[in-house]
């Protein structure tokens, strides 16, 4: 008989992919995208992920569905704010949102 395994992770569970719901209830609201081809990076709000694809969408549709502006390379590096170079976690205001490399 064939087994099929354990299935894919169940969402709120440890070992779920972290999703744009659970991100923004965390008090994050933004993130850095990179592109690995060019280098070009820019802050963006989840808030507009959230809307597109849904809270309860994988975080991972952010770096596989956004396409670079500088290049147009499809896919990003992401990156959370920093708090004295550091990465947050959850309840950290860390840096502010930089309004003049915003852009998704």
């Amino acid at each position: 008989m064939n087994d099929p395994g354990p299935g894919p992770p169940v969402a709120g569970t440890a070992d779920a992919e972290p999703t744009i719901g659970d991100f923004l209830q965390s008090g994050a609201r933004w993130l850095w995208l990179e592109c690995a081809r060019c280098g070009n990076r820019c802050a963006a709000p989840y808030v507009p992920f959230a809307i597109r694809w849904g809270p309860k969408a994988p975080a991972s549709v952010i770096r596989n569905r956004t396409a670079c502006l500088s290049c147009g390379k499809l896919g990003r590096m992401t990156q959370g704010p920093a708090l004295n170079g550091r990465p947050i976690g959850a309840g950290d205001r860390g840096e502010p949102f930089p309004t003049e490399r915003a852009t998704y």
